[in-house]
Formats: C-alpha cells, structure tokens, sequence
C-alpha cells in the first residue's frame, strides 16, 4: 500500500510561521485548507480571574475559493466566540475605541471620589 505524501505548495504570506513546509489538510482539488496565522497572546486582569485575550493575524485557504484575510479576537472565557475584523479600517476604529478608552482612564488622575484631580481649584 502507498501513501500520497502530503502535499506542500507556497504560502500566500510570506509571515506564515510553517512556510516553505506548509501542508494541506486534505488533498487540494478535493475541498482541501489551510491557516496561515501569527497568534499574540496577553493576561489581563478579570473578575476573579485572570484572562486570556488573544489576537491572531489569520489567513484562510481552501481549495478553489478566495482567501479569507482577519484579525481575530478571542477570549479563554469564550473560545468559540470569535471577533472577525475584516478590514483594516474596522481594526483601525478598534484601535481608536481602544486608545480613546485609555487615554480616558490613564490620561488624568481620579480621586476616590470619582473627581478629576487635574490641578488647583479656585475659591
């Protein structure tokens, strides 16, 4: 008995982390795919826990169908609940909506009282 060897042909990006030796899952021509993807992982601080976000640069491939480009966002609290942002103009208001936030709660100080301290005030 014979088996095909997996068949290895270039990856549409050059930052896939397995290109060069990126196989099929399947045999293309025959509903065949692959994930070309580059994960980055942070901690951040939860309600009783700690989570984990991560964000993943995917490209997916199947046989005779266009390539689907995406950021992706996911929780450990909710693996199967996946932020697809599509373009680079919805990352971009992910990032503004993200930078606005911080600058909001980071860019003065608040008081315990829920006051701004931004300096002297007058009698």
């Amino acid at each position: 008995m014979t088996t095909t060897p997996p068949t290895v042909t270039p990856c549409p990006v050059p930052w896939c982390p397995e290109a060069g030796h990126h196989v099929w899952d399947g045999t293309p021509g025959d509903e065949a795919f692959r994930f070309h993807q580059v994960r980055s992982r942070i901690t951040a601080e939860g309600a009783g826990r700690d989570m984990a976000v991560t964000v993943s640069a995917v490209v997916f491939e199947e046989t005779d169908e266009p390539i689907d480009r995406s950021v992706q966002i996911v929780t450990d609290e909710a693996p199967d609940a996946i932020a697809f942002l599509r373009s680079r103009a919805t990352v971009a208001e992910l990032v503004a909506a993200l930078q606005r936030a911080a600058d909001l709660v980071f860019g003065e100080e608040v008081t315990a009282k829920g006051r701004h301290n931004s300096g002297p005030t007058q009698s």
